[in-house]
């Protein structure tokens, strides 16, 4: 069945991690298909926390400014992300979302719907 329904009638989920800060997240298409759509807002000094999963995502940044922290190797390096932006994190690598910027900072996360 198609859904349809405007993202500002869906409320943020509440993320259980110590290491978030001013950071919400929308499931935008949670169990409607074979991926999951979730839109990240971070506001001001924000971040996500420095972490790793198995899964793969895709990233595409929608408004703001804000940097991906993650590790290569032993390295830990930093890119700059902006509007129209895209990322691709294979499953296990280390990352973190930075805001900074002095606006929010917005980016859409598509994840495997299926485990």
């Amino acid at each position: 069945r198609m859904f349809i329904k405007p993202s500002s009638k869906i409320k943020p989920v509440n993320i259980p991690d110590a290491g978030i800060k001013n950071t919400s997240m929308k499931i935008l298409t949670a169990g409607k298909g074979n991926y999951i759509l979730r839109k990240f807002t971070i506001k001001k000094s924000g971040h996500t926390p420095f972490h790793k999963h198995h899964w793969e995502h895709e990233i595409y940044v929608t408004k703001g400014n804000g940097l991906l922290q993650y590790k290569k190797g032993k390295k830990l390096l930093k890119s700059k992300l902006s509007e129209g932006g895209v990322v691709y994190i294979k499953p296990f690598e280390v990352h973190q979302f930075q805001n900074n910027g002095k606006k929010d900072f917005e980016f859409l996360c598509i994840v495997p719907g299926k485990k």
